[in-house]
């Protein structure tokens, strides 16, 4: 795992802790959508990085 990945676990862990120590749903529903976001960031990059890896290759 990238330390993207980790630090994005890491939140979502500490925030779901946090979430339900508190009783609060707002830290979870805050964390999951950074979480979500996180994500879908990385997976396009990962997406971007591949094409152009692909496309490297190729010539």
């Amino acid at each position: 795992m990238s330390w993207l990945q980790k630090v994005i676990a890491v939140g979502a862990v500490i925030g779901i802790i946090v979430g339900l120590l508190q009783h609060d749903v707002n830290w979870l529903i805050i964390f999951g959508s950074v979480c979500v976001l996180a994500i879908d960031a990385w997976l396009f990059i990962f997406q971007q990085e591949w094409r152009s890896f692909g496309e490297n290759s190729r010539s």
